[in-house]
């Protein structure tokens, strides 16, 4: 009995690290939506290694039970081989004719094998089974397209398509063979044998770490995506007030506190407050209300030259009033822009058509004044402005 060629243990150890790599891949790479095809390929990859692994029980058994046995788990590798593709892919389900030709492949193999001993059919039947199969692959990769990856398609296509050529050349150079040669049951063809599979396992293992990576990239890229536009749209709809688009009344008392913690002079010199004269909810409606306060804020947003997204000029301050911060640096006082508000607010028609009015409190911002203590002075003009309406007006400076 021949021993095991030593060298034969270096193929050992590549089967294993590739088949481990290929594990990691699947288990632990996040290519949660590739875990069906690459539990394919697994299979495919662990057939490939045990049929180069069968043809070590040539040294215990009867060689062609080795030879069949190899030839065989090699054409069910490459069968799973195809079907993993077209799931890598998403291609849909293999055509049954592959599996029937790989079905009747095996059954010629092992009778020229095993019954009617014959090498040029063993060897016929085993590489026009391959090559088809090889060939199915091959094509499946060429043809498919898809952004960071059909580069890679293309090099894993051509090797299998070049892999499918040199079986029909080899099929075509079997006639000249001897029928009755017993080359592929030699016990050194098993290192070949051995070695002849490794680089189609280092292929899948290479093929299916840079694919999972990158398609798990292009996952956390548009989750991240995903997760700025969704923290856009929170952000826009906690600082707007979505009826008037305006600030809300949260992000316009942050700007005012922030300005109160800046300094006496880092913030307006006062704020001005605009409330709709009268009840326009318990009178017409909250409908016409809403609408009223829309002209309000149009009209405010015209007169101080508001552009759309400003949240640190003007906001919502109530359910029916508008609070304004006049700029630091204008040339022009919170009293004129107080009258230049109540001019513009003395008359107004909402889109439905329904009249209204709005009324304007001055509120000067004195040094050291607390958030707390300026807003018990907003509410108190306010009211004074709406007291003296329609259109009135009203300051915490007293005259």
């Amino acid at each position: 009995m021949e021993t095991i060629p030593a060298i034969t243990a270096f193929s050992y150890l590549g089967f294993g690290t590739l088949f481990l790599a290929m594990v990691i891949a699947w288990r632990y790479l996040p290519g949660s939506g590739d875990r069906a095809a690459i539990r394919m390929y697994l299979v495919s990859a662990a057939l490939t290694a045990a049929g180069a692994m069968v043809d070590v029980l040539r040294y215990i058994a009867t060689p062609a039970w080795a030879v069949a046995g190899s030839l065989v788990l090699t054409l069910l590798s490459q069968l799973t081989a195809l079907m993993a593709a077209r799931r890598l892919l998403r291609m849909g389900p293999t055509p049954r004719v592959f599996s029937i030709l790989t079905v009747a492949g095996s059954v010629v193999t092992t009778w020229f094998t095993l019954v009617e001993p014959n090498y040029v059919g063993r060897s016929g039947a085993y590489l026009v089974t391959g090559a088809v199969l090889t060939g199915a692959i091959g094509w499946t990769f060429l043809r498919a397209s898809e952004p960071g990856l059909t580069v890679i398609f293309r090099i894993i296509g051509t090797i299998y398509g070049s892999y499918a050529i040199l079986s029909f050349v080899r099929v075509a150079m079997l006639p000249s063979m001897d029928p009755t040669s017993d080359v592929d049951q030699s016990p050194t063809s098993v290192l070949l044998n051995q070695l002849a599979a490794l680089p189609l396992l280092f292929l899948i293992a290479v093929m299916l770490v840079m694919v999972t990576v990158r398609r798990a990239h292009d996952v956390v890229s548009e989750d991240r995506d995903v997760a700025v536009e969704t923290s856009a749209e929170l952000l826009a709809e906690t600082w707007s007030d979505p009826l008037t688009g305006l600030a809300s009344r949260a992000r316009i008392r942050s700007v005012i506190e922030a300005s109160l913690a800046a300094g006496p002079n880092a913030g307006p010199p006062g704020v001005l407050v605009v409330a709709l004269d009268g009840n326009l909810a318990e009178s017409h409606g909250h409908r016409v209300a809403d609408e009223a306060l829309v002209s309000v804020a149009e009209r405010v947003t015209s007169l101080c030259g508001i552009h759309p997204q400003d949240w640190d000029t003007a906001g919502r301050w109530g359910e029916n009033s508008i609070i304004l911060l006049p700029p630091a640096e204008s040339s022009r006082s919170i009293r004129q822009w107080a009258l230049s508000l109540q001019d513009a607010l003395t008359s107004m028609t909402t889109a439905a058509g329904h009249p209204c009015s709005a009324s304007v409190a001055e509120i000067r911002i004195e040094p050291g004044v607390s958030m707390a203590s300026l807003e018990v002075e907003i509410r108190d003009a306010m009211a004074s402005a709406l007291d003296e309406g329609p259109s009135g007006m009203a300051s915490n400076v007293r005259a």
